[in-house]
């Protein structure tokens, strides 16, 4: 996205800017749920000034956020009268990079998509990617060190076994 050196910061209310997705998950980034961010800036837990700053874009005769979790954030935070206006920094984006964006509704609303992370283990693997030769390096590279646990157990393991059969055969003569 080409944006200016500098994006200028401007107060906008939440409720003035538009959503450029259909559909927005239920959880931040770091696996904080809007739900639980939401009722600690209520609780005064945490501050709206520790959300970081939403990007908005000028186009169509509207504003529109480039990070549509958060705007959904403030703008119930609007609607319960805890935010009037909200920092955001305009960007410039041609029109063919704000065409990539599907808006439903003209924008207006944005569907809460839950993403189930309530039961998830604490690792989580992720699908090779080929796309990105580091991520595929970093997934060789994790298959090696397995391989060599496997093989270097499966030696010990049958070296072990054949000190136990010499034993048992020693005892036997």
């Amino acid at each position: 996205m080409s944006r200016r050196r500098f994006d200028p910061v401007i107060w906008i209310k939440p409720s003035e800017v538009r959503y450029t997705t259909e559909t927005i998950s239920d959880h931040f980034s770091n696996d904080q749920s809007l739900v639980s961010v939401y009722e600690r800036i209520l609780k005064k837990k945490l501050s709206v000034d520790d959300i970081p700053t939403i990007r908005v874009t000028w186009k169509r005769d509207n504003w529109w956020a480039l990070d549509n979790r958060r705007l959904y954030l403030l703008k119930q935070l609007e609607s319960q009268r805890e935010l009037d206006i909200a920092e955001m920094r305009q960007v410039d984006m041609t029109d063919e990079e704000f065409e990539c964006y599907k808006p439903a509704h003209e924008g207006k609303t944005v569907r809460l998509e839950s993403s189930a992370k309530t039961h998830r283990p604490a690792f989580r693997r992720r699908p090779l990617d080929t796309s990105s030769n580091s991520n595929w390096l970093y997934n060789c590279f994790i298959g090696l060190v397995s391989f060599i646990c496997i093989s270097l157990t499966l030696k010990i393991g049958l070296e072990f076994y054949r000190v136990l059969d010499a034993r048992a055969r020693n005892r036997k003569s």
